[in-house]
């Protein structure tokens, strides 16, 4: 057996045992739960807003967070700006009016911002919203169901990217959609490892027992999530609960953002290296263990389709010079030729494969399309499958070079 043989086997084991996570976890749990009604008796909970420079989008996500469907009385939202150089905190003054409040402190980062606002407010449940994220107005009446379960201390919502418009909006989009059925996946799983920072929500009393967000943590959200996982909570996902947050509009953004989130992966990782116990937290520790071999096998399978797609076709066309066919010459096509070509390409074992997770990745997105109600998705759809093994791949090499020569991932 050869090492190509070898490498076609591990990529069918790996799609299929990441299938059959799929189909276990949609038989575990119902997709999602009946909302709340809006009524007088539902829990009380504060949305912190915690803000750097964003006065160019911190009036409209106030503005959606006062539209919200809930009790005005059992709703309170606080901004903390953190130290901002622009007009973001006389922005957020203007919404004081409206029973908003907003404070000031020096700047020491996001987590300092959302631990300062946790302690100012005594709520039974506590949400973090970023200030460039725009909820729906159902969303917490989404979201709070899934607390009925003791055991649960923070759901997430479906997180989808704001108004996408070029190359690089267009591929996150796809992207968080993407996670969104994964989220829901690992949530029937009980293997979520990061709660976003568009309105993920937290039982008040786990800060209490457990400590507040890690202000030197570069991904203090994905820490909590772990936090919570470790001490054998769960975190649940509310698909159909949606939020919008503007994403990175240009490579140079988004490479920014993925240093600094993937680096934070593994730093967590080590930090809470007991999750990799595959008897105490079962599914987790093989999904985190399988994000690390996906990362290795993205770059392989990369390299290696792009080697044998450019030997097929070559080989190919060869075979079609040497019976006659001039392939600068429309005029000689010739059927049978042509359907030779096409059944000799397709026939290969690691084309099926590409074409069965190619169906599988359509599938997944019709779902939560479905779920999401989101539109125009179809163009995004296949800039992520022809694309995002691409920029993933590209976004790991850089980590592990800056890993590697220690060079310091800021925000």
């Amino acid at each position: 057996m050869n090492l190509e043989t070898i490498f076609i086997y591990f990529l069918v084991f790996f799609s299929l045992f990441n299938l059959s996570l799929i189909f276990i976890a949609l038989m575990e749990k119902p997709f999602k739960k009946k909302p709340y009604k809006l009524n007088k008796n539902l829990p009380s909970i504060t949305i912190i807003v915690p803000a750097y420079n964003e006065e160019k989008n911190i009036s409209k996500t106030l503005r959606s967070l006062l539209k919200l469907r809930y009790p005005k009385e059992k709703l309170k939202i606080i901004v903390v700006d953190d130290g901002s150089q622009d007009k973001t905190y006389e922005k957020a003054k203007k919404f004081e009016k409206y029973g908003v409040k907003v404070y000031k402190k020096t700047n020491e980062g996001k987590a300092t911002a959302i631990n300062y606002g946790i302690k100012k407010t005594k709520t039974e449940f506590i949400a973090t919203l970023d200030a460039d994220s725009f909820p729906e107005r159902d969303c917490l009446l989404k979201m709070l169901p899934y607390f009925e379960d003791k055991k649960v201390m923070a759901v997430t919502p479906a997180m989808v990217v704001y108004e996408p418009k070029n190359f690089i909006e267009r591929l996150q989009h796809a992207e968080y959609l993407f996670g969104v059925f994964l989220r829901k996946i690992f949530a029937n799983i009980n293997s979520i490892h990061v709660c976003p920072g568009p309105l993920s929500i937290y039982r008040r009393k786990f800060f209490e027992k457990h400590g507040l967000f890690d202000e030197k943590n570069l991904t203090e959200d994905m820490e909590m999530a772990m936090r919570i996982q470790k001490y054998g909570y769960k975190i649940e996902t509310a698909i159909d609960s949606k939020v919008s947050t503007i994403s990175p509009r240009n490579f140079k953004g988004l490479l920014r953002q993925r240093l600094r989130w993937y680096t934070g992966y593994i730093n967590n990782c080590i930090k809470h290296k007991q999750l990799f116990k595959i008897p105490q937290y079962e599914f987790l520790s093989l999904i985190l263990i399988f994000a690390y071999v996906s990362i290795f096998v993205n770059f392989g399978y990369l390299c290696y389709i792009s080697i044998k797609n450019y030997q097929l076709i070559r080989d190919n066309l060869r075979v079609l010079t040497l019976t006659g066919f001039d392939v600068l010459d429309l005029k000689n096509l010739n059927k049978v030729e042509i359907l030779e070509f096409i059944f000799n390409y397709f026939s290969n074992p690691l084309v099926l494969l590409g074409l069965f997770g190619l169906s599988v990745t359509l599938l997944i997105f019709l779902i939560v399309k479905k779920e999401t109600k989101e539109r125009k998705v179809f163009l995004n759809v296949l800039i992520f499958i022809f694309f995002y093994v691409l920029f993933y791949s590209l976004f790991w090499f850089f980590v592990f070079i800056k890993y590697l020569t220690k060079q310091k991932v800021k925000w």
